[in-house]
């Protein structure tokens, strides 16, 4: 056996000389690993929520927080134009079971329960609610914190007051470790301090049900100018176990010393203990409500704006590592709309949503910190318009709800990033391509086929969407323009899948959806051009390919898998077996089968099929064949035969398999400059009895 390869990439040339028109069928099918599959359930729609005797179109979904374990969702639902405009809480189980209204949790002196109340946090375990509730008592009105526990179905004060607070104090975006033990309350000036002879200045906690605790002075930060100002003093977060609280602060307001970078990130434990871990910047954003460090605390993300100058700055997303103090920058935008981003308790994920780079979009994109890899779990194909979005659960779930204003649409959703098929949601049990590599040459395509299970049945799948995916983003840092790929009859950035016998689909409604046209783009590559995929990879480089599927349901399911371009076919993988259907029609000559193959090519632009005739036998009894014709399958003229038959008496020793002799043939090329022995092996019988062959070896001849 010689060089296999290269007789391949010979061969397979020839062929693409003496003809470029697509294929009938395709003999073999590539499996490409599905490296990444979610789901999106809709777990609760409109109708669920509602409550009296208005339709379900009045009603909407609020707020969502999802509890750290994945056991309990806690959202709201409002009716602004029922004739009470009113907010309820509800909590559910993770599948939409089990709603509970919990509005009868809110003290009974609310005297409005449409804008009474704020702030839902839950615990780890989902067994107490956290809110923050207004009582109108006046001009100003009064706020309390109220803590409900679910199994008991009593509600209490959360933290103990004499009196309210006033509702234009920031004191109230509070947090809470991971049992609900302690309170964490945003800054706080609590006046002046007779015995202290200074005003109680910085951060307060409280044990649930307990009264406040002053453990940070703002007064101990190092400061040139602004010492007193509160406005250079912002909490970002607390993590669930450690009592490690985040903060900003500005140490010079007044830019004494000429530099506008004096805000720096912070954090303290409840000994009143600070330290800075991180470089001074522009600006630091406020943190997000979700959660910005793991359960320990030691591991922290922030968002900043480094050095302002007249030139736009990019917004940065850093992850550090608060024992070491060192941070390490994972995205970035120079949108003027930023982004913004949430870390899981284990530390290692970051779900990002808004603006990327220059021309990108984070589509709520997982970043996965071990990795170093992202994946969009969100789609441009799904639903456009959706509400706030929950916290990501030790099982990697997150929850969501839509605010588009159709029926259809609407609900409260589950994205499961790990989905084993148990969901509501479509299931991909592979994909698969034409070919093991789709070559960037003009005139070569291949195809690409999906097999697809729904638990309501297969005619509950209502669309299937294939789109190239870029380091697993649907839209890169930069403009990508055109995508890479080419779909003739599909739109310029995507295609649809077909399961109707259209389109390269073999059998209509049998759960596999195919399309057969997928090339590469070769227009407007140019410098100034807007196909830029490959002005930024250099082939042979590997494309993410996603599929889409939505439901009747609406539920969703994305797929990603991976497909190569080359433009060298010596990059082609060298996997040559024949897997496909029955080949041509096989006759019988004395009393024994005569074979035939259809050979599909890795550029799937032909199939070539070949006859054998029998020779009788050699000295040794086995049975001789050799090639009689072969030729192009045709898609629209029939079969042309072309190319040159082997003028060899026989090929080489046969051996026996099944009482059938294997054949082998050899092909010379009109030029003479190549002989290929081509070794068939025995692959069953179709359903009419007929022997199948598919190809197994090639070597060249000498």
């Amino acid at each position: 056996m010689t060089n296999y390869r290269h007789i391949l990439i010979c061969l397979f040339s020839l062929i693409i000389i003496f003809t470029s028109l697509v294929s009938k069928g395709h003999a073999a099918w590539y499996g490409s690993d599905i490296e990444y599959q979610q789901a999106v359930s809709k777990i609760l729609k409109r109708g669920d929520i509602s409550w009296g005797d208005k339709a379900d179109n009045y009603y909407r979904f609020g707020s969502v927080v999802a509890s750290a374990d994945g056991s309990k969702i806690l959202f709201t639902g409002k009716c602004e134009f029922c004739d009470k405009a009113e907010v309820r809480p509800f909590v559910v189980n993770t599948d939409g079971s089990g709603i509970k209204d919990l509005s009868g949790m809110l003290p009974s002196d609310i005297t409005s329960r449409w804008s009474a109340w704020r702030n839902m946090i839950i615990n780890d375990d989902g067994s107490k609610l956290f809110f923050r509730a207004i009582v109108e008592t006046g001009y100003y009105d009064d706020e309390y914190l109220y803590v409900h526990d679910v199994a008991q179905n009593a509600t209490r004060l959360a933290l103990a007051m004499d009196d309210g607070f006033s509702p234009f104090s920031s004191a109230w975006r509070f947090r809470i470790n991971e049992n609900g033990e302690r309170l964490y309350m945003d800054k706080y000036d609590a006046g002046w301090d007779e015995t202290l002879q200074k005003r109680k200045k910085g951060l307060f906690y409280a044990q649930t049900g307990g009264t406040r605790q002053w453990y940070f002075d703002i007064a101990d930060l190092p400061c040139q100018s602004q010492c007193s100002n509160m406005n250079m003093f912002n909490m970002l977060g607390v993590s669930a176990q450690n009592d490690r609280v985040f903060f900003t602060w500005n140490s010079d307001y007044d830019k004494t010393d000429g530099s506008n970078q004096h805000t720096g990130l912070y954090y303290t434990d409840l000994a009143g203990n600070a330290t800075r871990i991180t470089d001074e910047h522009y600006t630091i954003y406020e943190g997000d409500w979700r959660g910005i460090s793991d359960t320990k605390g030691n591991t922290v993300i922030y968002r900043f704006i480094h050095q302002y100058d007249t030139h736009r700055t990019p917004q940065t997303l850093a992850v550090v590592d608060v024992a070491a103090g060192s941070s390490r920058e994972v995205a970035w935008t120079n949108g003027l709309n930023g982004f913004d981003a949430h870390l899981s308790r284990s530390g290692r994920h970051v779900l990002v949503n808004g603006e990327y780079g220059d021309k990108g979009t984070y589509y709520q994109t997982i970043l996965d910190l071990e990795s170093d890899t992202s994946r969009d779990t969100w789609s441009y194909y799904m639903m456009s318009r959706w509400g706030n979005t929950s916290n990501i659960t030790k099982d990697d779930r997150y929850y969501f709800y839509s605010i588009d204003d159709t029926d259809a649409n609407s609900g409260l959703y589950r994205i499961d990033t790990r989905t084993t098929g148990d969901d509501k949601a479509p299931y991909v049990h592979s994909i698969e391509f034409s070919a093991p590599a789709l070559l960037d040459q003009d005139g070569v395509t291949i195809a690409t086929r999906v097999k697809i299970s729904d638990p309501q049945g297969s005619d509950n799948i209502d669309r299937v969407t294939l789109l190239p995916l870029v380091d697993g983003q649907e839209r890169p840092s930069w403009s990508m323009g055109r995508v890479p790929l080419s779909f003739p009859s599909g739109d310029p950035g995507s295609t649809r899948l077909y399961d109707d016998g259209t389109h390269g689909d073999a059998t209509a409604d049998d759960g596999i959806y195919t399309f057969d046209s997928i090339a590469t783009r070769k227009g407007d590559r140019g410098s100034d051009g807007w196909n830029t995929w490959y002005q930024h990879y250099t082939l042979p480089s590997d494309l993410g390919i996603r599929i889409v599927i939505m439901d009747k349901d609406n539920n969703y399911t994305i797929a990603d898998s991976t497909l190569r371009i080359t433009d060298d076919p010596e990059d082609i993988p060298d996997d040559t077996s024949n897997n496909g259907p029955d080949c041509a029609k096989i006759t019988d000559n004395l009393d024994i089968s005569i074979p035939c193959a259809v050979y599909k090519s890795p550029f799937a632009s032909m199939a070539l099929w070949l006859d054998f005739e029998y020779k009788g036998t050699d000295d040794s009894g086995f049975h001789v064949w050799k090639l009689g014709d072969f030729g192009e399958t045709r898609s629209a003229d029939g079969e042309q035969v072309w190319g040159i038959k082997d003028e060899q008496a026989y090929c080489s020793t046969i051996t026996d398999t099944l009482g059938v002799s294997v054949p082998c043939a050899v092909y010379k090329s009109p030029s003479g400059n190549l002989s290929v022995r081509l070794y068939f092996e025995y692959a069953g019988q179709n359903t009419g009895g007929e022997q199948i062959w598919r190809l197994k070896e090639v070597e060249e001849v000498k």
